[in-house]
C-alpha cells in the first residue's frame, strides 16, 4: 500500500508554513509602512519621514532566502514518499521532477536576493523594484505551471485507475 504521512512530516511543513506566512506579512507591512506618508515612498519631495532602507532589505533579504528555502523544500518533500512507492522507476524519477519544479522558482528568488542587495542605498527605489517585481511575477508563473502540471498527471492518473 502507499505511505502516509507521519505526524512530524505535517508538523514540519505546518511550522514552515507558519513561518513562512508570518515572514510575508513582516515583509508587506514593512513596504506599506515604511516611510509616513506612504507615498513619500515614490515622491520624495513630501515632507514626512522614512525608516532606515537597510530595515527594509534586511527583511526583503530574509523574507527571499526564506521563500527560496521553501520552494525547495517543498519540491524536495515529496521525494521522502514517491521512492517508496510501488511504480517503475521511470514514473518515480518523472513525479520527482515534476513536483521539482518549485527549484525552478527557488531560482527567481535566488535572483530576487541577488537584486534586493543594494536596495539600501537608493533615495528612490521605485525604479528599482522593476526587476525585483518581474522576479517575482516569474516565480509565481513558475509555480502556477508546477501546480497545472501536477493536477493535470494527477487526474490522467486518477483517470487510469478507475
Amino acid at each position: 500500500m502507499g505511505m502516509a504521512a507521519k505526524r512530524w512530516h505535517l508538523c514540519f511543513l505546518w511550522g514552515l508554513s507558519v513561518i513562512l506566512i508570518l515572514l510575508n506579512i513582516l515583509a508587506i507591512v514593512l513596504i506599506i509602512r515604511l516611510c509616513d506618508p506612504p507615498q513619500k515612498q515614490w515622491e520624495p519631495s513630501i515632507p514626512g519621514t522614512c525608516l532606515n532602507p537597510i530595515i527594509l532589505e534586511y527583511a526583503g533579504l530574509v523574507q527571499s532566502s526564506y521563500n527560496a528555502l521553501m520552494d525547495i523544500v517543498v519540491a524536495i518533500f515529496p521525494a521522502l514518499f514517491i521512492t517508496k512507492l510501488s511504480v517503475s522507476r521511470k514514473t518515480k524519477i518523472g513525479l520527482s521532477l515534476l513536483m521539482g519544479g518549485g527549484v525552478f522558482a527557488a531560482g527567481a528568488t535566488v535572483v530576487k536576493v541577488y537584486l534586493l542587495k543594494d536596495i539600501d542605498k537608493l533615495s528612490d527605489i521605485t525604479w528599482y523594484w522593476a526587476p525585483i517585481s518581474l522576479w517575482y511575477t516569474a516565480e509565481v508563473r513558475i509555480l502556477q505551471l508546477c501546480l497545472i502540471q501536477e493536477q493535470s498527471w494527477f487526474a490522467t492518473a486518477i483517470t487510469n485507475l478507475l
